[in-house]
């Protein structure tokens, strides 16, 4: 492997690892954004919601719409559980916000949807860690 080879594999790692740092740094603020309007749009209503997404039509889509070739069993319970950032959610609020969605219509959307991505954040941090162990344990004595 030659020296312009090697540089450019260090770049790329540098680069990989400062991408990967902006986007930690990105999350916390989001985060903290997140907190601080939630004090002015925090809605008790999304509790249930939460349950409902959470516990019944994620999972429930990703075992229909997910083939057991991509994932098996487990996998598909975890990314049923877990499911994709509440970033889109974020991006899908500020896109109907901005096309035109009633002020009185936008203020529970907003309330609704922050208050879900907040309830996501803390339901899913206290999870993750047991889940994953557990998932580990689990492949590791009998992978599928």
């Amino acid at each position: 492997m030659s020296d312009s080879q090697l540089a450019a594999g260090v770049m790329m790692g540098d680069m990989l690892a400062f991408g990967s740092l902006v986007e930690r740094a990105m999350e916390v603020l989001l985060i903290t954004l997140l907190g601080a309007a939630l004090a002015m749009y925090w809605d008790w209503r999304a509790i249930g919601l939460g349950i409902a997404l959470f516990c019944v039509i994620r999972p429930a889509s990703v075992w229909l719409l997910v083939s057991r070739r991509l994932l098996n069993v487990r996998q598909k319970a975890l990314v049923g559980w877990f499911g994709i950032r509440g970033i889109g959610s974020l991006y899908y609020l500020c896109f109907a916000l901005s096309h035109g969605l009633a002020h009185d219509v936008g203020h529970v959307v907003i309330g609704m949807t922050l208050s879900v991505v907040a309830l996501s954040i803390l339901v899913h941090g206290i999870s993750i860690q047991p889940l994953l162990e557990r998932y580990e344990r689990s492949t590791a004595a009998s992978p599928d």
